[in-house]
């Protein structure tokens, strides 16, 4: 009789339908398996080629450290500064551990380059540089301060870039910027608004054409810039873009100093210790 699926005597028998799909699905399982060797196997294999790197590594390093680093053939005999005070020789033997005896290859030329222009402000530039097997050379640009910069409680200098750094031999005798906001004076800080007008008419006055000595600008009016002159006079002082670092506030500058200059040696200054430039064109003498 016509039935669902194959009997014989004894029992049930499989169809060919059935056969087909057992085999396909112990394939697929094998496949599974195979992948899963193959991934444990790659997996083992670049751990292992991690650990014979590292151990490479740890090796060249070893073997460097041994051959460079902790040769006593590299070790610092000459620390060679030029440019500099006597204090930078002393600060890198000490601070960063740089002087005789140390490993020449045991310091980052770039990293101890970056630490010297932020520990030392009054650096303009710093070149460092090893000489091989023994030697060390560090060449250092410093600024030139051309003023001093006053506040109530504390003191600085600057230079013509108006960077800020500390009173250097010799700077009491600067002309002074005084009235300044002691919260804005950091060494390693620039001069800013009415305090780098006062900083750009100090440069422009060591020139001699102008004929103009100051002794202090005091920069605490706000609105204007009061000069004391070597000869006891004052001046007031405005120019259009007063306060910004610029080109056309320059000239605008360079032009109301001519005409200060101009007017204090005709006659019409005789007899006058003030003279008010904050009129533009006019010059008021009181």
């Amino acid at each position: 009789m016509a039935g669902f699926g194959n009997r014989r005597a004894g029992g049930y028998v499989r169809s060919r339908g059935e056969g087909v799909s057992t085999l396909n699905v112990r394939l697929r399982a094998e496949r599974r398996g195979a992948r899963s060797r193959k991934l444990a196997t790659a997996a083992t294999v670049v751990t292992v080629m991690a650990i014979v790197a590292g151990l490479v590594g740890a090796g060249v390093t070893w073997s460097l450290r041994s051959l460079f680093s902790r040769n006593s053939r590299f070790e610092i005999v000459r620390l060679d500064v030029g440019g500099g005070s006597g204090e930078l020789a002393a600060f890198l033997s000490r601070g960063k551990g740089i002087g005789p005896g140390a490993n020449i290859l045991g310091f980052s030329i770039s990293r101890l380059r970056r630490d010297l222009m932020k520990d030392g402000p009054q650096f303009k530039d710093v070149s460092i540089q090893r000489k091989l097997p023994d030697t060390v050379v560090v060449h250092v640009v410093e600024r030139v301060p051309i003023v001093r910069v006053i506040a109530p409680r504390r003191r600085l200098v600057a230079d013509s870039d108006g960077k800020l750094f500390g009173m250097r031999p010799g700077s009491s005798t600067l002309p002074a910027i005084t009235g300044c906001d002691e919260n804005e004076l950091v060494a390693g800080g620039e001069l800013t608004a009415l305090s780098s007008a006062a900083l750009m008419v100090v440069d422009a006055c060591q020139n001699p054409r102008y004929g103009l000595r100051i002794e202090a600008v005091d920069v605490s009016h706000g609105e204007y810039l009061r000069a004391q002159l070597a000869d006891g006079r004052t001046v007031k002082l405005w120019w259009q873009g007063m306060g910004r670092n610029d080109a056309d506030s320059k000239t605008a500058m360079e032009t109301q100093l001519m005409k200060v200059a101009r007017m204090l040696r005709t006659s019409q200054a005789n007899g006058h210790g003030v003279f008010d430039a904050t009129y533009g064109d006019m010059i008021v003498g009181q």
